[in-house]
């Protein structure tokens, strides 16, 4: 199998779970809050993350170049996507807002094309505009035409994302997968902890009890362990060996797979548009995999 067809493979898996996040995030929020939910679970994957960096003995990143790379993941990663998506799904159907990610793939491939000194061909540009207005269109005709709350959270989250998987999909190039995700949560650990007590606060006792319930205990640990972090192992590998432009384009499967979860598990009404939309998406994203990219060097 080539290079290209296996880090497809591992980034279709990687996208798959990561199609779990919203539908999951909607239920932790509504049991325990935005913030709690958010931190908790990040402090729960830095936690599990650490474990793995000592029981495997990873050494500390050591070159400049590793740490320039790295730090924008910690920041994206570790802070603004999770943030953004759980500020967005106090008010945004799960479904929905995976129509509205799905401008991640045109940005990580745009970033991604930046940071690795390749140059988009005119097609490309032309067919990302496209899907932008499409995703922008959509978000607002399910919101009565109104700019929400909800929308500026997945915007922060799709850029976010983007940087983060560009940044990413580059460093893995130098550094195992595993351990890029791993350093990444568990460096994060420095403002998740602190933050996660501070939210959590006095109300521990109450928001306890509500935690542990089936549906919430459920979504915590499915998004602490996979698709926070083993999701990651899968995609940045994904990126590293496939090519971050062409594998961050499957990104565009993740907002159909979300539509489909929501609607059979989550009890989300999911119509004839919303497939429509998230089809169209699919055929913008491989029309942009089938365009030229030349290198600037």
């Amino acid at each position: 199998m080539s290079d290209e067809n296996k880090g497809l493979l591992l980034g279709l898996l990687g996208v798959s779970l990561f199609a779990l996040t919203l539908p999951l995030t909607k239920v932790l929020v509504a049991a325990i809050g935005i913030y709690e939910a958010n931190f908790l679970r990040a402090s729960l994957t830095g936690f599990i993350a650490l474990g793995f960096l000592l029981i495997s003995r990873a050494k500390l990143p050591r070159s400049r170049q590793e740490w320039r790379l790295l730090m924008p993941i910690i920041i994206a990663i570790g802070l603004g996507f999770p943030i953004g998506t759980a500020y967005a799904m106090q008010t945004i159907p799960p479904g929905q807002g995976g129509v509205v990610l799905g401008l991640t793939p045109l940005l990580t491939a745009i970033i991604g094309a930046t940071i690795s000194n390749q140059k988009l061909s005119n097609r490309f540009w032309i067919a990302a505009s496209i899907g932008f207005i499409v995703i922008t269109l959509y978000s607002l005709n399910k919101n009565q035409w109104v700019i929400s709350q909800g929308e500026i959270g997945l915007l922060v989250a799709s850029i976010s994302a983007g940087l983060g998987y560009a940044k990413a999909g580059k460093l893995s190039q130098i550094m195992d997968s595993k351990e890029v995700i791993s350093w990444v949560m568990t460096i994060s650990l420095i403002f998740n902890i602190p933050l996660a007590i501070l939210f959590l606060g006095n109300d521990f006792m109450d928001l306890s009890e509500k935690l542990f319930h089936p549906g919430p205990l459920l979504a915590l640990l499915s998004l602490a362990v996979i698709t926070m972090y083993i999701a990651n192992f899968f995609w940045y590998q994904g990126l590293s060996i496939g090519g971050i432009a062409k594998v961050g384009q499957l990104l565009l499967l993740q907002p159909l797979i979300t539509l489909f979860v929501s609607g059979l598990f989550f009890g989300e009404s999911v119509g004839l548009f919303d497939y429509t939309v998230c089809l169209m998406l699919i055929s913008i994203v491989l029309y942009c995999r089938r365009t030229p990219i030349s290198s600037l060097q």
